[in-house]
C-alpha cells in the first residue's frame, strides 16, 4: 500500500474521532490548532514508524512524558474547561441538573482546552498510526476512539449523522488496510480495498 492511502485513512479516521467528539458539545472557541497538530503528530509518527527510527520515538516518549509534568498546571485547566463543557452540553439536553466543577479555567482557557486534548488525544494517534503501520492492534485504537465518540453519546448528544457515517466510512477503511498489509506480510494476494469518502 502507498504511503499516500496510509496517510488518508490514519488521518481520517483521527480527525473523524475528533470531530464526532467535539463538535456536538459546542465549545465556544476555536478548536482548529487541535485538528492541525493531531494530524502532524499523525504524519511524524507514521513516518518515525515507517523508517524504523525506535530511538527517536524513545526519546519522544520521554519528551511527551516530560512535558505533561512540566505543564500540569496547564493541563489541569484545560481538563476543567474541557469537563465543564461535557457537564454544560449535558445540562441543555437532560432535565437533571449536574453542577460544574470547582477547577479554575485559568487566563487562556482556549488555550488550555487545546493543549489537554492535543495532549490527551497523542496515546490514540500513535495506536493508529501503529494500526496502520504494523497491522496489529486494531481492536485497542478501535475501543478508545468509541470511549471519545461516546462522551457526548453518553450525554444523549447526538453528532451530526455524516460525521458519524465518516467515522464508520474511516474505520471500515482502517480495519481492511490492516487486512491488506497483513496478507502482504504472509505473501498472499491482497483483496481490493474499498475507501469509503463520505462528507456532507
Amino acid at each position: 500500500m502507498s504511503i499516500a492511502l496510509d496517510l488518508l485513512l490514519i488521518l481520517s479516521f483521527v480527525i473523524s474521532t475528533l470531530l464526532n467528539m467535539l463538535s456536538p458539545l459546542k465549545f465556544t472557541f476555536d478548536l482548529s490548532m487541535t485538528f492541525i497538530i493531531s494530524g502532524i503528530l499523525a504524519i511524524l509518527f507514521y513516518f518515525l514508524l515507517y523508517y524504523k527510527q525506535k530511538k527517536t520515538l524513545k526519546i519522544v516518549l520521554i519528551l511527551y512524558i516530560l512535558l505533561m509534568i512540566i505543564s500540569f498546571s496547564v493541563l489541569k485547566a484545560g481538563f476543567s474547561v474541557t469537563i465543564n463543557t461535557i457537564i454544560k452540553a449535558y445540562n441543555a439536553h437532560s432535565q437533571f441538573g449536574f453542577s460544574s466543577l470547582s477547577i479554575p479555567f485559568g487566563n487562556q482557557p482556549a488555550f488550555a482546552c487545546n493543549y489537554f486534548l492535543m495532549v490527551a488525544f497523542v496515546p490514540f494517534i500513535f495506536l493508529s498510526v501503529e494500526t496502520t503501520q504494523k497491522a496489529k492492534h486494531f481492536i485497542l485504537p478501535f475501543l478508545i476512539s468509541l470511549v471519545y465518540i461516546g462522551i457526548p453519546l453518553l450525554f444523549n448528544i447526538e453528532a451530526p449523522r455524516h460525521l458519524l457515517f465518516f467515522y464508520l466510512a474511516s474505520l471500515i477503511s482502517l480495519w481492511m488496510s490492516m487486512k491488506v498489509r497483513k496478507q502482504n506480510q504472509i505473501g498472499a494476494k491482497p483483496f481490493p480495498l474499498i475507501v469509503f469518502a463520505l462528507d456532507r
